[in-house]
């Protein structure tokens, strides 16, 4: 049960000049073969806990929200394993345990903490944050075994939740979450000169795998139209009233149709306010008639005023 934790025994213990390597079993204490085969799987389960519970106490100085989740959904994992080591001593201690129902129970914990554990090593680069930390999980989930999927599943739910989040408040209100670690997919750059062009731009390895090239850039074009709408025409008014929580949620079927939903509104909005609001028509219709010489009135006092200004013609 020590080798469970990653404890060294005083039979089970780790050859302190191997790195990350499962512990070693004395044959004078096990001499049977299939007995040290035995005990070599219990010990493989508190190596595979070691490697989690590194990845969860890892930190770095500008981690992200994503990350964190992550983090916390391997915790949530390994507080069942937690549990089970917890029964496992009531039974040792109360009805004792014998080393081949001690294997009958980890025999599905130990497929579960070795998925878990790839999960860990997938995403353990400290330069995969948000979306591309997203993409790397869900590369893992492209599996045949349910079991895998499920896990995978289970942890992208809880590590795409901030990017969700920020998906969703740029779409509906068009601003941006704070994002010291640049997790998002739209970051804005800060250039003035050209705000609907250069002000807003995609980061395309922070696009998360479940969303499509198409959406993300159409999620791009409602906060930037929200922005122009707010901050150039004075309109302060959100996407929508009010929207389902499910429609942000992973997995969720409608948060494509939401984006497109709001795609269309926004278009909408932004060009009643220059048609109606501005009238930009009229001042096109302006522009061609003066400055592109459309109207003849305007082409002849023209040239009248030339005539006037040079004299001797």
């Amino acid at each position: 049960l020590y080798a469970l934790q990653g404890i060294d025994g005083r039979y089970v213990s780790r050859d302190r000049s191997l790195d990350d390597t499962v512990p070693s079993v004395d044959r004078l204490v096990a001499p049977k073969l299939s007995t040290v085969d035995g005990v070599r799987e219990v010990c493989e389960l508190g190596w595979l806990y070691e490697r989690c519970d590194r990845f969860c106490a890892s930190t770095s100085t500008n981690e992200g929200r994503c990350r964190g989740a992550l983090r916390a959904a391997v915790r949530d994992e390994l507080s069942d394993y937690y549990r089970l080591v917890a029964v496992l001593e009531a039974q040792l201690r109360d009805e004792g345990l014998s080393l081949r129902r001690l294997l009958v129970w980890l025999v599905e914990p130990l497929e579960r903490l070795r998925l878990l554990a790839n999960a860990c090593d997938a995403c353990a680069p400290q330069d995969l944050q948000g979306g591309a930390l997203c993409a790397s999980l869900a590369r893992l989930a492209t599996h045949g075994d349910d079991r895998v999927r499920d896990l995978v599943e289970g942890l992208l739910a809880k590590t795409s939740e901030p990017v969700l989040a920020a998906i969703r408040r740029w779409v509906c209100s068009g601003k941006l979450l704070p994002d010291p670690a640049g997790e998002f997919f739209v970051q804005e750059t800060g250039d003035e000169d050209d705000f609907w062009a250069a002000r807003f731009c995609l980061r395309p390895r922070m696009v998360p795998a479940f969303l499509s090239e198409d959406v993300a850039s159409k999620i791009l074009v409602v906060g930037k139209t929200l922005t122009f709408l707010r901050r150039c025409c004075g309109d302060d008014r959100p996407a929508f009233a009010s929207v389902s929580d499910e429609a942000f949620a992973y997995g969720s079927l409608n948060l494509e149709k939401v984006v497109e939903e709001a795609y269309e509104r926004t278009n909408q909005r932004v060009l009643k306010a220059l048609k109606e609001d501005f009238r930009l028509l009229d001042h096109l219709k302006a522009l061609e008639s003066c400055v592109l010489l459309a109207q003849g009135d305007f082409a002849l006092q023209l040239v009248d005023g030339f005539d006037a200004a040079v004299p001797g013609r």
